[in-house]
């Protein structure tokens, strides 16, 4: 069940992070005309927005992945003891 839930989350964060590396690498790939035409702290903000975007997108399928942690640690433990 908590596999089914973790899918369409995990694929939002996976799409929110290669977006952020793809606009990253754009920047750091045009940083000459980025820095000749005074636009850095203006691209600084905008990775920094996509790098927000990305953690929130993400702690979703963070929060099913500790909990599916937690549940296969827990049925582990009953199991030993």
């Amino acid at each position: 069940m908590i596999g089914r839930l973790m899918v369409p989350r995990q694929i939002t964060y996976q799409k929110a992070t290669q977006d952020r590396i793809n606009f990253t690498s754009e920047v750091l790939g045009s940083m000459k005309a980025v820095k000749m035409l005074g636009y850095s702290d203006t691209f600084t903000k905008l990775i920094e927005t996509k790098r927000d975007n990305d953690i929130n997108s993400g702690k979703q399928f963070r929060l099913l992945n500790v909990w599916a942690n937690v549940i296969s640690k827990h049925i582990h433990i009953d199991v030993v003891d």
